[in-house]
């Protein structure tokens, strides 16, 4: 399974409901549903297939007017009756929670908005509990965030609460939503519960959450589930960055006991002044598995100042992300990426504004067969850190790290081995362009660009470095010379071109140095070069 450019698996998806339920789309369009349930499937006959419009049990719309008597009434009766459940155009002031429970085969479509009420209940909005083969065209909601908020853990009232989410599914199977329009959230937009319920088979085409102000938690937040497909995600100025900071994103985060497999999504993009705007996070346990996202847009707005982290992967298997591009409107003092505890992860990225601090890769937990590809730029200290690192390939374009730090870093915490770098790393400000004391083996550089960077500053480390154990292999700059090399770190086995051959030796005996070769792993001249030469045969 893989995600798709196209919407042509969307397409296939809904025609298969269409086959069960009646035709609930047509071409790009929603279908009202009593018209969607027609010629519902003769398997489903029993089933009455007019709605029941919660306008008949008393609901008024018009946004003042308390309707939850009314609209939990309307739920009853659509459930007892296996009928469809409408919401007409208007906006249905609500308690929480509206809940839908123990109902199969549950068709819902609100062409209006649920709005929770000023400081209502602490629970979801809108909570689906064991509603297997759910069709939803369209939840639409409104959190209310600024009437809903509660003090933080810095004893100030921010406008968010974490267990006020806007829609939330637990123990639903084989679920289908068309569209997710939620607006100022508390919390989540929509939350897919673990623990002893979790979801599966889960597929939303589209969701949109928005804030007017930074308030509420996340889009999406996923606890737990397995086979959970997502179109288009789209994220404006959720997740606050005041008291305790919310992400703002698309949130991956089992609890203890929890995991999260098979997730697929087409497409996210975020603006927030939120801590994270896409997340694995499972740093107990490699809980997250199998995970395919084809673009990510994260634009972090002005005031981002938590220390957290924009793009966090911590604890995830067989993770591929076609794209990542950052942005950032102003200073930045989060981290922008890091990789930690994961397993198989392949991603391209593009940053070229990271602000304040590295790129880490494996801080705290060993990371192995990591393929990193694209760009970091931008940075007022180091650009790319490695703790814990095995069996990878990084291949990325390096600019703009700290007047006095380094491009590439090896932290003196941690090991690292088997790990082959590439790139464009031509100098522009920055310190050193390869540095650390922390533990390497087998380190290769291969076609690599130092342009630009001098003597002693292309590889330097102190006496106890293990940059020597680095190889190289098509450094511009650095493996190619008119001498023996007198500057920087070499491994046993490094050899330098020569740039500048000549015929040399008494005739019968004639040659040509082509180079010159390691025989030691040292520091420039402890590195025992001898003359690699090629006979003339004159």
């Amino acid at each position: 399974m893989s995600v798709s450019p196209s919407v042509e698996p969307s397409r296939r998806f809904s025609q298969q409901r269409v086959g069960r339920r009646g035709a609930m789309i047509l071409g790009a369009g929603l279908v009202p549903v009593a018209a969607a349930l027609m010629n519902a499937p003769t398997a489903q006959a029993a089933t009455n297939t007019t709605p029941i419009s919660v306008t008949d049990m008393g609901a008024v719309g018009n946004g003042t007017t308390d309707d939850t008597t009314a609209v939990r009434a309307a739920v009853a009766a659509a459930v007892a009756q296996s009928r469809p459940l409408l919401f007409p155009p208007g906006t249905y002031l609500v308690d929480a929670p509206i809940l839908v429970k123990d109902a199969p085969n549950f068709v819902i479509e609100m062409q209006g908005r649920l709005k929770r009420k000023d400081t209502s209940n602490a629970a979801s909005l809108l909570q689906f509990y064991n509603c297997d083969d759910l069709v939803a065209t369209t939840l639409r909601t409104d959190g209310n965030a600024t009437k809903n908020g509660k003090v933080q853990g810095d004893g100030v009232w921010y406008p968010v609460d974490e267990v006020k989410h806007d829609i939330r599914l637990d123990a639903c199977k084989n679920v289908w939503i068309g569209l997710i329009d939620s607006v100022n959230p508390a919390a989540d937009a929509l939350y897919l519960a673990g623990g002893g319920a979790p979801n599966s088979d889960v597929k939303v085409e589209h969701l949109s959450a928005r804030a007017d102000t930074a308030t509420g938690r996340s889009a999406v937040s996923v606890i737990a589930g397995a086979n959970l497909q997502f179109g288009s995600v789209r994220s404006s100025n959720i997740g606050s960055a005041k008291g305790f900071p919310m992400p703002g994103g698309f949130q991956v985060e089992p609890n203890a006991g929890d995991s999260v497999t098979n997730l697929f999504v087409d497409n996210i993009d975020v603006d927030t002044a939120g801590a994270t705007g896409f997340g694995l996070y499972a740093p107990g346990a490699k809980a997250i598995t199998n995970v395919q996202v084809g673009s990510i847009r994260l634009h972090k707005l002005a005031g981002v100042n938590v220390n957290a982290c924009d793009i966090n992967l911590n604890g995830a298997t067989n993770v591929r992300i076609g794209s990542i591009l950052h942005s950032s409107d102003a200073a930045n003092t989060n981290a922008t990426l890091s990789i930690d505890g994961c397993d198989n992860v392949e991603l391209s990225v593009d940053i070229p504004k990271m602000g304040s601090r590295p790129v880490n890769i494996g801080s705290t937990r060993m990371v192995t067969n990591l393929t990193l590809r694209g760009r970091l730029q931008g940075s007022t200290s180091h650009l790319l850190q490695v703790f814990n690192l095995n069996d990878s390939l990084i291949d990325v374009r390096l600019r703009d790290a700290g007047a006095s730090s380094m491009y590439l870093v090896k932290h003196a915490s941690g090991t690292s081995a088997r790990v082959t770098f590439s790139g464009d790393w031509r100098k522009t400000t920055g310190g050193l362009c390869v540095s650390g004391s922390g533990q390497l083996t087998e380190w290769v550089l291969q076609d690599v660009d130092m342009t630009g960077w001098a003597r002693d500053t292309r590889i330097k480390g102190g006496a106890t470095s293990y940059l020597g154990n680095i190889r190289k292999s098509r450094v511009t700059n650095l493996t190619a010379s008119t001498t023996a090399p007198l500057w920087d770190f070499w491994a046993r086995g490094d050899f330098v071109e020569n740039l500048a051959p000549a015929e040399l030796g008494t005739t019968g005996g004639k040659y040509v140095v082509t180079g010159w070769m390691a025989t030691a792993t040292g520091y420039h001249t402890a590195a025992g070069w001898v003359e690699c030469r090629t006979p003339t045969g004159r």
